[in-house]
């Protein structure tokens, strides 16, 4: 937990207007350590901790299988943020049934880039004025 406290602490020293999202998001999970590598078959995996309204409620694990023309290795830090509850309750439902998460996290994960590209296009648009 304290991984992720660290975690959150540096997403927003990186990024502050995050803040909007950590307060107004119906929750979120933060993997503060996901390691990646490959050799042709690569793989992915993380412990994160679950947040409902800024309450640590849980704990998440992260795993994903690539197959392709790949070399390398790395490690990040990734936050999943949830906009509503029925979001929350959904991801919370698919832990429990034991549903495989890589689909999700990648859509997660793109909604995400698309947000912050919207929040730094708007920044850079009254920068501009």
């Amino acid at each position: 937990m304290d991984d992720s406290k660290k975690a959150k602490a540096s997403f927003l020293k990186s990024d502050p207007s995050m803040e909007n999202l950590f307060k107004h998001s119906a929750g979120y999970v933060i993997f503060p350590n996901v390691g990646k590598g490959a050799i042709g078959v690569g793989g992915a995996s993380g412990r994160g901790t679950v947040y409902d309204k800024g309450m640590v409620v849980g704990t998440a694990q992260m795993t994903q299988v690539t197959v392709g023309a790949q070399v390398g290795g790395q490690a990040y830090r990734e936050v999943i943020f949830f906009e509503n509850r029925d979001a929350l309750d959904r991801w919370n439902f698919s832990r429990v049934v034991n549903v495989s998460l890589p689909v999700l996290l990648d859509a997660c994960r793109a909604a995400l880039r698309l947000a912050l590209a919207l929040s730094l296009a708007g920044r850079n648009s009254r920068g501009s004025q």
